[in-house]
């Protein structure tokens, strides 16, 4: 693991990485109907602060709030969009275990921030609406 970063021993994975990290791991999950191991890729490229938005089911215009596009224009740190698509058909809300269904990550190119010292509200909507526009546009290349 790398420094900064935390796993406990409920499966949480915590905390702000102090450097960059590229390794595998082996993820397992046990229940009623056996046990599945899965092999996890984790690549931390920067040991620069970078906000996080982790969304489930469809994406929507409420799921992605300003928290991101804030962080970002006060750090001046670049923001790369995620989309994770089929997590939601993995574990449905009604659902007592995953379901073994495809889900594929895609990793968009970060997207360069200035900083500013004070952002106006109008700069936090532009730059959340773009961050909504590259997620989406992630999505739909086969997501």
């Amino acid at each position: 693991m790398p420094g900064g970063l935390f796993l406990s021993s409920a499966g949480v994975l915590s905390g702000t990485p102090t450097s960059p990290f590229n390794s595998f791991f082996t993820v397992q999950a046990s229940g009623s109907n056996g046990t599945v191991q899965k092999v996890i890729s984790l690549l931390i490229v920067s040991n620069t602060p970078q906000a996080l938005a982790i969304t489930t089911g469809s994406l929507t215009y409420t799921t992605i709030g300003a928290g991101a596009a804030l962080l970002a224009l006060q750090m001046g740190v670049p923001v790369v969009p995620i989309h994770m698509g089929g997590t939601f058909h993995a574990l449905p809300r009604d659902a007592k275990w995953p379901r073994f269904v495809p889900v594929t990550l895609r990793i968009g190119e970060p997207i360069p921030v200035a900083p500013r010292r004070k952002p106006s509200s109008e700069e936090i909507a532009a730059l959340t609406e773009f961050i909504r526009g590259a997620i989406a546009d992630l999505g739909a290349s086969g997501g």
